[in-house]
């Protein structure tokens, strides 16, 4: 078991007294004998205090609580002897009163009380009452009860149960904790394999959108030769031009410029199925529209300029061999003619 000391914290009752409160009752009444005076000789006094809450439930048992009181008489010199006795209250009602004691010089009063008699098991609501009776009869014998400090000794459990219950609630607050926390983990993974799931995704777009280049470069490398045997024949079409000589010369050049022209027309056909196949992959792209949009725009861009570049061929090839061939026919025509002349 363990003890304290609780000294007044408020009051709830004064009558009799000259003007005074709580904090002038709050010493120990056994080592300060000071008291506050009746207002007369021949007047009933009393003063009831409030206590703090004890730190433990007070322990059940015969006399295991007690209240101590200073009191003294008003007026030594007169030939009456007043009484006082201490009382418990509880929440402002009457538990149990204590025996009435003759006072004359100072004294300290104890009541003891057993914490079953009261209703609330934390002593929350405990409150103490001392009592001054005037002696009365005639005037010389008329005297009444000065009061003084007031305390309560409490006798406590030492919070087993209340530190049961806070311990019991911290655990259950840590298993709630841990709950809580394995629930976050587990989002945290299914967090991970979303993320896992997204960059398998991105990496597959990558590589498409990777095989698309790798397409575009082939593509952009055959029409670098295209060019490069637009170039070619251009330059063949020039020597043509400046040919004054005979005819056979010219023949030869013509069939070097046919030859050339199936070249071209073998690399176009090349370029057709690379656009094919681009258009493929493109599509396979396209079907991912909804993760890669931009990736799948900047293909769809890469096809059109396959496209203008393939069109360009066509353009070149189609349209403007075919009228230098027909240039040169007609300047194979004028050379017989010239030989003719000779």
């Amino acid at each position: 078991m363990t003890t304290e000391t609780l000294r007044p914290d408020g009051e709830f009752s004064d009558s009799g007294l000259v003007a005074s409160d709580y904090t002038d009752h709050d010493e120990d009444p056994d080592v300060s004998s000071v008291t506050i005076a009746a207002t007369g000789n021949n007047v009933n006094t009393e003063y009831g205090v409030d206590f703090p809450t004890p730190t433990g439930n007070p322990t059940v048992g015969v006399g295991l609580q007690e209240f101590r009181a200073g009191v003294e008489e008003f007026d030594s010199g007169q030939g009456g002897v007043p009484d006082a006795r201490i009382e418990l209250w509880e929440n402002g009602s009457l538990v149990r009163a204590g025996s009435d004691t003759p006072i004359e010089p100072y004294q300290v009063l104890s009541f003891t009380w057993n914490a079953n008699e009261i209703s609330t098991p934390d002593g929350s609501l405990v409150q103490c009452k001392v009592i001054g009776t005037k002696s009365g009869g005639s005037p010389g014998n008329r005297n009444a009860i000065d009061i003084g400090h007031i305390e309560w000794n409490v006798e406590y459990s030492a919070g087993a149960t209340q530190i049961n219950k806070d311990l019991e609630a911290q655990w259950n607050i840590d298993v709630l904790a841990n709950k809580d926390l394995v629930v976050e983990f587990d989002i945290f993974n299914l967090a991970n394999k979303d993320l896992d799931a997204q960059f398998d995704i991105l990496n597959l777009i990558n590589k498409s959108i990777q095989a698309d280049w790798s397409i575009f470069n082939l593509v952009n490398k055959d029409l670098q030769a295209d060019w490069d045997i637009a170039k070619l024949v251009n330059k063949d079409l020039e020597a043509i031009w400046d040919i004054e000589g005979e005819v056979g010369t010219v023949s030869k050049d013509l069939q070097a410029i046919w030859d050339i022209t199936e070249l071209v027309n073998k690399y176009l056909q090349a370029d057709w199925s690379i656009f094919i196949l681009v258009n493929k992959d493109i599509q396979a792209v396209w079907d991912m529209r909804q993760l890669a949009d931009r990736s799948i725009q900047g293909v769809w861009d890469i096809d059109v300029l396959v496209y203008k570049d393939i069109q360009a061929k066509w353009d070149l090839f189609g349209v403007d061999v075919s009228r230098s061939v027909l240039g040169l026919w007609r300047i194979a025509s004028i050379s017989r003619n010239i030989r003719r002349f000779r």
